[in-house]
């Protein structure tokens, strides 16, 4: 009989537990999510993207999560638009145990910059890789200029880095070689 009860308290205390688990569980996932905390951690003075260039680009894409349901809200989808950003490095999203969302951004650091015989304007930034000429802001790195014919477009999703390492058979570039005086 004793055993009986044991099993019965056990059954009782396992069941309010999961009851109590659910309404906190589904209480939390209906909270709305106050404006983010934005944080941008810059490796040198440049100021390529700021806290509002990270508020319109949510605003732009229909991502911002102020206001909407935490259950809503997809911290991968968010840090992958902000990662389409040409001056984010990386970030990291992450929603706290309150409620609040949280972003950090690592600004990518320049080391050149470069205008081409199309008088286009990009950087090298310091993993080799290019990175769009900003209207509202100018680094004080490198300026490199003169007759080269690599386009941004065309190049942009390279590193030079990696790119130079294992490319012993292509046949050279100008880009290359500003990458290697460059870092």
């Amino acid at each position: 009989m004793k055993k009986i009860i044991m099993i019965s308290l056990w059954v009782v205390f396992a069941l309010g537990l999961v009851f109590v688990m659910s309404f906190a569980g589904r209480s939390h996932a209906e909270r709305i999510a106050p404006k983010p905390d934005i944080k941008i951690e810059r490796q040198d003075e440049s100021l390529f993207i700021k806290e509002e260039d990270v508020i319109n680009l949510l605003n732009d894409h229909d991502k911002m999560p102020t206001g909407k349901q935490l259950s809503l809200i997809d911290v991968t989808v968010l840090e992958n638009l902000l990662l389409s950003h040409p001056a984010v490095e990386s970030c990291n999203v992450f929603m706290s145990v309150g409620g609040e969302v949280t972003i950090r951004v690592l600004q990518r650091k320049t080391i050149a910059r470069m205008t081409n015989a199309s008088n286009e304007s990009y950087y090298f930034d310091s993993r080799g890789k290019l990175m769009p000429w900003s209207e509202h802001h100018t680094s004080p790195v490198l300026f490199v200029n003169g007759y080269f014919v690599e386009h941004y477009g065309a190049m942009y999703h390279q590193s030079f880095d990696s790119w130079s390492a294992v490319s012993a058979m292509r046949s050279p570039i100008v880009l290359d070689d500003i990458w290697q005086i460059a870092k």
